[in-house]
């Protein structure tokens, strides 16, 4: 890094006057600026010929000594780290007439911000769900590709988007200055910021978890992750609802209750959201209905193809659509178009020679590709086949149904004709003991508040919690993403004696779901939306699925709390038979 020197001693110099388009920085001749970050200006600069992108650290934050002794151990780390797609080069950087600032490769697109924001104002969501995975894919993959280096402080201005799709983080050098300036109290830390460094803590391998399930909700939901918003289930169609626990859990107040790093939070990611892409995009077969495609083409693979398929490097990247997938070896490459995630339509990059073909157009790969197709619409063909003698069947079995159940209807209209003139002539009232007998006893418990936990400084900004079960309302309605541990203070909340006189009016209701899933008691926990007074959230013994779970949703539903002045109350009950 150069001018060490003066980096050691930047706390004590004046504050510079703030540099500007055609400015000289370091030998760097600055353009024009690109976008404000929370830590510095982004600037295009030039030397000589050479592009690269300045990052300059806003003046106010240049002057903290733990700032610059952040940047100073951070900024040739990084510039010694191996090239890797998903993380932008550092070149260097400095301190020179008050300016601290960090260079790194030119960029040729836009920050993940401002493609969020245009696909939000024209959509009112985010990215595809695909996308989306895609996307936390490759930052992922970046993050782990560093060494150990923590970034701390990541969000959607770090990330760029490059013209060919080139996913890239590109802050890592400023990511502990930036952890620096929140810590001395320079900076108010934005919800996607991990808590433990809204506290001033440092950054371990849980924050950047932390920060990259954020960056999920954001690429989601296409807006950043703040208390109060909606679930990513509920905010955009196709995301499923696992996607909820997964950013729960990603972006948990603890840092222990995280998953253990963004490479297992990486393949759950893709797991649920990417894994069987090309599959779905050609799941319609000529003749109409969805059919799957099979796991694998058996495919001859033509002796020049052995060969090239000999070569282990990884030179290879796919585009699809905006995002590049790999790097894949020529073995590699094979096996994708076997298993169908690499098809008709996809692109090969050479990185060692820079040359762009499409996949269909490769001279080895080509015929392959044709191979795998018609194969795939084999097994299309031979399926459809398949569910429409199926289906044939089933109606046919459904017919001899209606029939048999006709006749069965008669004989039971018969026997309670039948059964209705007996009674007649019985005076007993035999009722009264029916009834009697139908009747339960139902205990329903004072409900008990959650245990109030010690609250942490740093204002963080989180979401609701869990799924809501089916039946209960949900969307911007409801708590949506829970992801604190502990309950809102300074807010007003139910007293547990009104929810109780509302909960207990329902006894014989909730009991009914006791006893017709044949279960005789259940813990309930739920969380009442203040504004509406509706149940927003319901776990049942622990579970948010199930068939008692669904019966009781449906008393909770129609549950009417008075409403406040506050984002929710939490109680837990018992009840029994």
């Amino acid at each position: 890094m150069s001018s060490e020197a003066g980096l050691a001693s930047v706390a004590t110099e004046p504050e510079p006057d703030h540099a500007s388009d055609g400015a000289a920085i370091g030998g760097w001749t600055l353009g024009p600026r690109l976008r404000r970050t929370l830590i510095a200006d982004v600037f295009r600069a030039q030397r000589g010929e050479v592009l690269a992108t300045l990052h300059l650290v806003h003046p106010e934050l240049a002057r903290l000594r733990p700032v610059v002794a952040a940047l100073q151990a951070r900024a040739p780390e990084v510039a010694q780290l191996t090239d890797h797609r998903n993380v932008a080069p550092t070149f260097g950087g400095g301190f020179e007439d008050g300016h601290l600032y960090v260079v790194t490769e030119p960029e040729d697109g836009p920050v993940l911000r401002d493609v969020l924001d245009r696909k939000h104002a024209a959509s009112g969501v985010g990215l595809p769900p695909r996308g989306a995975g895609n996307v936390i894919a490759l930052v992922a993959q970046g993050l782990a590709s560093t060494h150990g280096l923590v970034h701390g402080a990541l969000g959607d201005e770090s990330v760029t988007v490059s013209r060919g799709g080139r996913i890239a983080v590109a802050d890592l050098a400023l990511g502990p200055a930036l952890c620096a300036a929140i810590a001395a109290g320079a900076v108010r830390p934005p919800g996607w910021i991990a808590p433990e460094v809204q506290r001033g803590e440092e950054p371990t391998a849980a924050s950047d978890v932390y920060g990259l399930g954020a960056l999920l909700y954001d690429a989601l939901v296409g807006q950043p992750l703040a208390r109060g918003g909606p679930r990513p289930s509920e905010a955009a169609p196709g995301i499923p609802p696992e996607v909820d626990e997964i950013i729960a859990r990603a972006c948990a107040e603890k840092p222990e209750r995280r998953f253990g790093s963004v490479t297992a939070l990486r393949e759950l990611v893709m797991d649920v959201l990417c894994r069987g892409v090309e599959e779905e995009e050609e799941q319609v077969g000529a003749d109409g209905p969805p059919v799957a495609t099979p796991p694998r083409a058996a495919l001859v693979i033509p002796p020049a193809l052995e060969a090239a398929m000999e070569d282990p490097a990884e030179r290879w990247l796919v585009t699809k659509g905006r995002f590049d997938f790999g790097p894949f070896s020529m073995k590699g490459l094979v096996e994708q178009i076997q298993t169908g995630h690499v098809h008709h339509g996809n692109v090969l990059f050479d990185k060692d020679e820079g040359g762009r073909v499409a996949v269909e157009a490769h001279p080895l790969l080509g015929p392959l590709v044709e191979a795998a197709r018609q194969a795939r619409d084999d097994a299309r063909r031979a399926q459809a086949e398949v569910k429409h003698q199926s289906r044939e069947r089933k109606r046919g079995v459904t017919l001899y149904g209606f029939i048999g159940a006709g006749v069965l209807a008669a004989g039971v209209a018969v026997y309670l004709v039948i059964t209705a003139l007996s009674a007649a002539k019985n005076k007993d009232v035999a009722g009264v003991d029916t009834l009697a007998q139908a009747s339960l006893n139902v205990t329903v418990s004072a409900p008990k508040p959650p245990e109030k936990k010690a609250r942490a400084g740093g204002g963080r900004r989180g979401g609701g919690g869990g799924r809501s079960g089916p039946g209960l309302p949900g969307g911007n309605d409801a708590l949506s993403l829970d992801l604190s541990d502990d309950s809102d203070e300074g807010s007003e909340t139910l007293d547990m004696g009104t929810v109780f006189s509302v909960y207990s009016r329902y006894g014989n209701r909730l009991g009914g779901c006791l006893h017709k899933t044949g279960t005789s008691s259940a813990s309930i926990s739920i969380i009442i939306d203040g504004p509406s007074g509706r149940v927003s959230w319901m776990r049942v013994n622990g579970e948010s699925k199930g068939a008692l779970h669904g019966c009781l949703s449906g008393v909770m539903r129609a549950m009417k709390f008075p409403s406040i002045n506050g984002p929710r109350t939490r109680a837990e009950f018992d009840i029994g038979i």
